[in-house]
C-alpha cells in the first residue's frame, strides 16, 4: 500500500480511538468532588492494582495497531528506540486527554499494556 493510504488508516484509527472513548465511557460523575478530586479519583499510578482479564486484554489489543501503523507512516520510526518513544507519548497523551475531559481513567497498568501491545506487533512486523 502507498504511504498515503496508511497515514489515512492511522488517522482513522485514532479518530475511532476518540469516538469510541468518549462513547464508552461517558462523563465520570464526580458527585461533588472539585475537578481537582476527581482528576485524583481517576488515577491509578501503582502498576498492575486492582486491573481485571478484560481490562488487560482491552489495554493489550486497543493499542496494536500502533504498532502496524506508525512505522509505515513515519519512516524514522523503523528503529526500536524512535518507536518506544513515539508509541509511549502517543499512548500518554491519549490517556492524559481522557483524564483531563474526566472521560476515563489514567491508569499506568493500561498504559503499560498497550505499549506492549503496539510493541509486540511491531517487532513481529520487522
Amino acid at each position: 500500500m502507498k504511504k498515503s493510504t496508511y497515514k489515512y488508516l492511522l488517522t482513522i484509527y485514532l479518530i475511532l480511538m476518540i469516538f469510541i472513548s468518549y462513547i464508552n465511557q461517558g462523563i465520570n460523575n464526580i458527585g461533588g468532588l472539585s475537578y481537582f478530586e476527581a482528576i485524583c479519583h481517576s488515577t491509578n499510578l501503582v502498576p498492575l492494582h486492582s486491573i481485571s482479564i478484560k481490562q488487560c486484554i482491552i489495554s493489550f489489543v486497543q493499542f496494536m495497531p500502533l504498532g502496524y501503523l506508525l512505522p509505515r507512516v513515519f519512516s524514522k520510526l523503523n528503529s526500536n528506540k524512535n518507536f518506544i518513544i513515539s508509541s509511549f507519548i502517543i499512548i500518554i497523551i491519549f490517556k492524559l486527554v481522557k483524564l483531563l475531559t474526566l472521560t476515563g481513567y489514567f491508569d499506568i497498568s493500561s498504559i503499560l499494556l498497550g505499549f506492549v501491545g503496539s510493541f509486540i506487533i511491531y517487532r513481529i512486523l520487522k
